[in-house]
């Protein structure tokens, strides 16, 4: 399944998505960020993340959460 066929399909249990560029600047004021070790802090979007002051953890850190 592509990723837009599986953003659909949660799209319509209520999860909301923001993909590409706009996620850079994005407004929005999270309550977690769940980074992917693959996005350096020093991308736009973890910048953009780390400006509105939400708390960011790894995807390592959220498997340990009960």
């Amino acid at each position: 399944m592509s990723v837009r066929a599986r953003i659909r399909t949660l799209s319509k249990e209520g999860i909301d998505f923001i993909i590409g560029t706009e996620a850079d600047v994005d407004p929005t004021p999270y309550d977690l960020c769940v980074l992917s070790p693959g996005i350096g802090l020093a991308s736009p979007i973890a910048q953009n993340i780390i400006r509105k002051q939400i708390p960011v953890i790894s995807e390592i850190e959220l498997a340990f959460w009960k």
